[in-house]
């Protein structure tokens, strides 16, 4: 597992693609983070001469760890899309299954580098927040860590799925437009549950990523939303697997 870990690592701090990509999601996050926070340094004293009671974790860290996760929907389909298709594309998916290391040790593999790869984004986020928050602004510590433990969380699920949907084609564009309609499809179904009611508002406000996520950011680990992120990921490495193992039962 370790040897497809660095390979598929190597593959990636190689490519130019992520280097492009975390240019653009750190540069947004920059500005996002930045206006959040003059914003509110300026609005500061006119709340407080109007005895406004605020948080400022509501305010504006809370809103910034959402919008994180939203920019990560456009990331993790880019970083996913060549993990098994472009091994496909190119024949060398043959040659990996002939490693001595189980299909559950190639997909782990696999599913770490790229976690590894897009985590890299929130960390250096957290680094941002807690500069400003030195010089700035006084944050909640421990809403901030339950925030960035929701965000891994997030690419833990989005990963797994990527990498799913990578297995199914030998198109690197199909698998990245799966990857993120299915991405948005769980990030908006929340909202439009909030239209509806009954039963199937009930459940699709549980399978929105934004409504699970939204409880860490705002510091509050509820096990329902643990449970949320942890078997979608095993679900989705599952499915994984199995996705390799059905070329042995179809001969391909």
């Amino acid at each position: 597992m370790w040897e497809i870990f660095k390979k598929e690592l190597i593959h990636k701090f190689y490519s130019l693609t992520a280097y492009v990509l975390y240019s653009l999601a750190l540069f947004f996050i920059g500005v996002l983070t930045y206006s959040g926070i003059v914003i509110i340094n300026r609005l500061i004293p006119y709340i407080s001469y109007y005895g406004i009671k605020y948080d400022i974790m509501d305010l504006v860290i809370s809103p910034l760890f959402n919008d994180l996760g939203f920019i990560l929907l456009f990331v993790i389909p880019i970083v996913t899309m060549t993990t098994f298709s472009l091994e496909k594309k190119t024949g060398t998916l043959e040659l990996l299954l002939t490693y001595p290391v189980s299909d559950w040790g190639i997909v782990l593999g696999k599913f770490l580098a790229n976690f590894l790869v897009i985590s890299v984004i929130p960390i250096a986020f957290m680094v941002v927040i807690l500069t400003y928050s030195k010089f700035q602004i006084a944050v909640d510590q421990n809403v901030l860590w339950t925030a960035f433990l929701g965000v891994l969380l997030l690419i833990a699920l989005a990963v797994a799925f990527g990498n799913f949907f990578s297995s199914l084609t030998d198109s690197v564009f199909i698998s990245s437009i799966l990857t993120f309609i299915f991405l948005l499809f769980l990030w908006i179904i929340g909202t439009i549950a909030d239209y509806g009611s009954g039963s199937w508002a009930t459940i699709a406000k549980n399978l929105s990523i934004l409504n699970n996520l939204s409880s860490f950011t705002k510091g509050v680990i509820d096990m329902k939303n643990v449970a949320y992120f942890l078997g979608g990921t095993l679900l989705a490495l599952y499915l994984n697997v199995a996705t390799l193992e059905s070329r042995y039962w179809t001969g391909e």
